[in-house]
């Protein structure tokens, strides 16, 4: 009975490890707050963030399946180099066009309450999604957006 405590405790620990909760200052420094972006499963987004900060989880966190923005604002972003799509405006308020495209471990996201619009092509590819909440500021919704 001891060892299946024991082993309960350490799935638990193993599970709370790979949840963040985090609160971005500065728009684009999300990489900077995340030590483990390879193993986390869920993440909490609140503070300010913008189309860097979706590229990094795009890319970096290939292993999660809940994603938290319902504090975020999303800030506008321009670059003199396309962060997607060959884009290098964002709009302020928008989830980027292809933002989060083919993350395949999606199953859960909630989008910031400020949202207006998700570009074009945003969700694309995410077939696990069973859960997604939406904010109603919405206004707009790019084609092939899910």
């Amino acid at each position: 009975m001891n060892r299946n405590i024991i082993l309960s405790l350490a799935a638990f620990i193993t599970l709370s490890a790979n949840a963040i909760n985090v609160t971005c200052d500065v728009p684009g420094t999300l990489s900077t707050l995340v030590a483990n972006p390879a193993t986390e499963t869920s993440l909490t987004v609140g503070g300010h963030i913008d189309a860097r900060d979706f590229l990094f989880i795009a890319e970096q966190m290939p292993k999660l399946s809940t994603l938290n923005l319902s504090n975020a604002k999303i800030e506008a972003y321009s670059s003199d180099k396309p962060v997607f799509a060959n884009l290098t405006d964002y709009a302020t308020d928008e989830v980027p066009t292809m933002a989060l495209a083919c993350k395949t471990a999606l199953t859960s996201v909630t989008l910031p309450a400020s949202a207006t619009r998700i570009g074009e092509g945003a969700f694309a590819g995410c077939t696990k999604i069973s859960s997604l909440t939406l904010p109603a500021a919405l206004e707009q919704l790019g084609d092939y957006a899910f």
